[in-house]
């Protein structure tokens, strides 16, 4: 298990846009009661097949409501986050997070 450094993250369909902080999803202002959903793209930039994916996010407020458990080389698909915040801020919200799974290279028989 481990990081994926070949993880992509870009905020529209046609790759774009891309997060160039890998670490953080960029979610805007939400009042305070509300919940709103982002959809962000996911690209494997990579030779290997990805297995076993976990999205972890570390904010309570934060939920992973669609995420690919899988993905072939060279394939985009979709992590769809919703934020409810419980309180009000000014900034932004930046919601770390983090990729663990599986890299295997070579075809799956």
């Amino acid at each position: 298990m481990g990081s994926f450094k070949n993880l992509k993250f870009y905020k529209d369909k046609e790759l774009t846009q891309e997060i160039t902080d890998n670490s953080v999803l960029p979610l805007g202002i939400v009042s305070a009661g509300d919940s709103k959903e982002f959809k962000f793209y996911v690209y494997n930039d990579s030779k290997a097949t990805l297995l076993d994916l976990q999205f972890i996010v570390t904010n309570e407020e934060v939920e992973i409501l669609e995420a690919p458990k899988e993905m072939a080389p060279l394939s985009v698909d979709e992590l769809v986050i919703k934020w409810s915040p419980s309180i009000d801020i000014q900034d932004e919200l930046d919601a770390p997070f983090r990729v663990t799974g599986r890299a295997l290279f070579g075809k799956i028989v």
